[in-house]
């Protein structure tokens, strides 16, 4: 591992912070924090001072100097540093340098994680006493014609090993044995991308048939929500408990009367959705769909992108293709051996210190009600790391011992990654109902408070007022997108508004 930072760049404010006494720590803590100090926060927080040292409160504001760089009531909505791609696995550092715009880098890499997570079914790890897999429930959110289509390209990579799965003969997906797979003898296909229109029944039938295993990959979240919907559907609680890899078992009375149980479903998702079908898949932060999902949305007024034919622009859909099938082979040679993935003791400590400090920074900020996507987000933190490992073994064709560890860079990325996810949970948070979080107003709200009404404004006249909230010029953007986008403004005009 990388050492750590001089002291002096830890410091929130210079050697000025040795010197500072418990009053002006909390004083820290609560002028950095832009909340209201009432309800179960004030609690926490004289709770959390009283039962720390000076050492510890100044500890606690160091470790959260890089959460505060992404600090959304400040900034627009993060993308992946351009430090943590060298990080990353060779495939992934290669896809990246397909992108010159960062959203559209970031939609193809994180689509990555979500497929590619369950695309290793024979690698499993122990978190605090469970064995766990690899899958991962991903949300990417953004307006019409964003760019979040680019998540395409992603599935690109995975589709030939997705259509050698189907056309095999026996069956082709590891760990099966350990399974009650009583749609065995069906005539059903061996599907890998599994389609969100389908019954729970068909659902539960093909992943039955899988072994437990499969993947959801939607570019429209519609297309599962209205699933949803349907009486004769229960993903709901399937996803819910897959999650987890909890039984699950269905009945039906057919001509066969048919029972269907899977006793260990290892289930990845991948939805791309516009702000408003958010609302529909998670109804509220209690919902424990929200706690489930790695959250990565952007609401930025995109520029138009014209077309030039004597551009020499690159064949991404060839390219993608054309590794897709190096993935397949890779996969293939990798074969059904079991890996047994794990962290090095420093790296469980790192993990550890990074989950305490989100969680700190979550209770003070927001309050308890949002705190479920922090604790599961240690899970999925783990989940991440060992999906890098394994796609940064993938060209060698082996396992060591059945052994996999994760390197540091790679570990170091999942950090950084899960930093990111946080961030955004935390914007997904401020835009869904039933929060108690003791009243607080987001800046958002407030700058939608403080617009005129009644009349048209300008763009300049909302970042005017942004600046008393304060917002920068940036983020004012980012709102007036958002807020267009929930039907809360409309825009008569090119750099004019109006409420409704």
């Amino acid at each position: 591992m990388p050492d750590s930072k001089p002291q002096q760049e830890l410091a929130v404010n210079g050697s000025e912070d040795e010197n500072r006494d418990e009053e002006s720590a909390e004083s820290e803590l609560r002028g950095n924090t832009n909340i209201d100090w009432t309800g179960d926060r004030e609690e926490f927080i004289a709770e959390f001072l009283a039962r720390k040292s000076k050492e510890d409160i100044l500890a606690f504001l160091r470790l959260n100097s890089d959460i505060k760089k992404v600090k959304l009531s400040q900034d627009a909505s993060p993308t992946i540093p351009d430090e943590v791609i060298p990080k990353l696995p060779v495939l992934m550092r290669h896809v990246a340098a397909c992108f010159s715009d960062p959203r559209e880098r970031d939609i193809v890499l994180i689509s990555m994680l979500g497929l590619f997570s369950g695309c290793f079914d024979n690698v499993s790890g122990l978190y605090r006493g469970r064995r766990v897999h690899s899958n991962l429930f991903l949300l990417i959110s953004a307006p019409p014609a964003s760019g979040k289509g680019s998540m395409v390209y992603a599935r690109q990579l995975v589709e030939p090993w997705h259509k050698r799965i189907q056309q095999s003969n026996g069956n082709p997906f590891q760990n099966v044995e350990e399974e009650t797979n009583q749609a065995e003898e069906s005539e059903l296909p061996y599907l890998l991308l599994i389609p969100a229109d389908t019954s729970s029944a068909m659902f539960l039938a093909l992943l039955a048939k899988n072994g437990g295993c499969g993947i959801v990959c939607e570019t429209e979240a519609a297309t599962l929500t209205k699933t949803l919907k349907q009486g004769w559907a229960n993903h709901t609680n399937l996803f819910l408990m897959a999650f987890h890899h909890e039984p699950f078992a269905s009945g039906r009375i057919t001509a066969k009367q048919m029972y269907i149980e899977v006793p260990r479903p290892r289930v990845s998702m991948l939805l791309t959705a516009v702000p408003g079908q958010v609302n529909e898949l998670m109804p509220s932060v209690n919902d424990g769909m929200y706690s489930r999902v790695l959250h990565y949305g952007f609401s930025e007024e995109t520029e138009l992108k014209e077309y030039n034919s004597e551009a020499g622009e690159a064949d991404l859909e060839g390219k993608f293709t054309e590794l897709g099938e190096q993935v397949a082979n890779q996969l293939q040679a990798l074969g059904n051996q079991p890996i047994k993935f794990a962290l090095t003791p420093e790296q469980e400590k790192l993990l550890n210190d990074q989950q305490r400090s989100l969680w700190e920074d979550c209770m003070i900020r927001f309050g308890p009600s949002a705190t479920s996507i922090v604790k599961r987000l240690g899970l999925m933190t783990f989940r991440i790391a060992m999906v890098l490992s394994a796609i940064h073994r993938l060209p060698f064709g082996s396992y060591r011992e059945g052994k996999l560890t994760c390197v540091d860079s790679e570990f170091e990325a999942a950090l950084e990654l899960a930093k990111i996810f946080y961030a955004h949970a935390m914007e997904t948070y401020d835009g869904l109902p039933n929060k108690r979080n003791s009243g607080r107003k987001t800046d958002r709200r407030r700058l939608l408070e403080f617009l005129p009404s009644g009349r048209e404004f300008t763009r300049d006249e909302a970042v005017a007022i942004g600046g008393g909230i304060p917002v920068s010029e940036r983020t004012v953007g980012n709102y007036l997108a958002r807020l267009v986008n929930e039907g809360l403004l409309m825009q008569p005009r090119y750099g004019h508004y109006q409420k409704t």
